[in-house]
C-alpha cells in the first residue's frame, strides 16, 4: 500500500514540476541579459523626413519621459517626440473645438491621431 502511495506522490510531483517549469518559462525568456524586457524592440520603427509633415493614427505602445511610440495599422512604429509646442486635445467635431489635455496623459494603450513634422533625429514632433 505504502508503494502505492510514493508512486502516486512522485507521479504528481513530477507533473507539478513540469508544469511549473513550462510555466515560468515565458518569463525567464522575456528578458535580455541586462534584465530589460525585451518586448518593444522598435525593430520597425520609422523615421520621418526632416521637415516632412506627417498625420497618421495608432495606438501607444511606449511612453517616456519626453517622448512616445505609436504604432499604426500597419505594425509600423513611430516616435513622438513631445515638446513645449505639443497639443493633446480630444477631437470636438464639425462645430465645436476639443477638450485640451496635459502632455501627462499620454499613457500606453491610448489611441492617438499624431499630426507633426520630422526633425532632424527622424522623430515626429507632435
Amino acid at each position: 500500500m505504502r508503494s502505492d502511495m510514493s508512486k502516486t506522490s512522485w507521479s504528481f510531483l513530477m507533473v507539478f514540476g513540469l508544469l511549473l517549469a513550462l510555466g515560468c518559462a515565458p518569463l525567464a525568456s522575456g528578458q535580455n541579459s541586462s534584465g530589460q524586457k525585451t518586448g518593444y524592440a522598435n525593430t520597425n520603427l520609422r523615421s520621418v523626413p526632416s521637415g516632412a509633415k506627417m498625420k497618421f493614427k495608432g495606438v501607444v505602445i511606449r511612453r517616456d519621459a519626453d517622448t512616445f511610440t505609436v504604432r499604426d495599422r500597419s505594425r509600423a512604429d513611430y516616435q513622438v517626440l513631445l515638446t513645449d509646442d505639443t497639443s493633446i486635445k480630444t477631437y470636438g467635431g464639425f462645430f465645436r473645438g476639443g477638450k485640451r489635455y496635459a502632455v501627462t496623459d499620454v499613457l500606453r494603450g491610448l489611441i492617438v491621431e499624431v499630426e507633426g513634422r520630422g526633425n532632424n533625429e527622424g522623430h515626429s514632433r507632435g
